[in-house]
């Protein structure tokens, strides 16, 4: 089974530090993990990847920013037909999960469009969304960790997106 995992928003540091530990998480639940260049712009035509391995990771800990690139590209609102060269890829590229590092509003409206449209995606260092009256919105996921990230990335990998 293999989930992509791709940096979206803003560069910061940090970002290669969770990289590396989601490949890690994920090589240990025996799933092949694909890093996605350039944030969701990645996932457009043509698709912008690389498989990360612990090998492939080492050593990025020293590193600043995020080794896959980063963007604001909300494919799921431009282009015209951004929404359906994601999912073409996404199952071209045999990718049941993806794991969305870092942003905030943009993200969160991608993960939703994503969501939407049937894509398991799960946030992972991006805002939660909270109701009025102070409850969780759970419409989103988002983990708290990178463990937890691929622990859920896994889950809706075999279950899919709740409806």
């Amino acid at each position: 089974m293999k989930i992509a995992v791709l940096t979206g928003g803003g560069d910061c540091p940090g970002l290669n530090a969770v990289i590396r530990a989601v490949v890690r998480r994920g090589e240990q639940h025996g799933l092949e993990v694909m890093g996605v260049r350039e944030g969701w712009r990645g996932l457009m035509d043509p698709p912008l990847h690389d498989r990360l391995t612990r090998d492939a990771t080492s050593g990025i800990l020293h590193l600043g920013g995020t080794i896959l690139g980063t963007s604001r590209t909300n494919p799921f609102k431009k282009p015209p037909g951004g929404s359906e060269m994601v999912l073409r890829n996404l199952k071209a590229l045999n990718v049941s999960a993806v794991v969305a590092i870092g942003g905030a509003y943009g993200t969160l409206s991608e993960i939703g469009f994503a969501l939407r449209l049937g894509v398991p995606v799960v946030g992972l260092g991006t805002w939660s969304l909270v109701r009025p009256d102070g409850t969780p919105d759970n419409a989103i996921i988002v983990a708290d960790d990178p463990d937890q990230a691929v622990a859920l990335a896994l889950a809706l990998a075999q279950t899919g997106p709740a409806d």
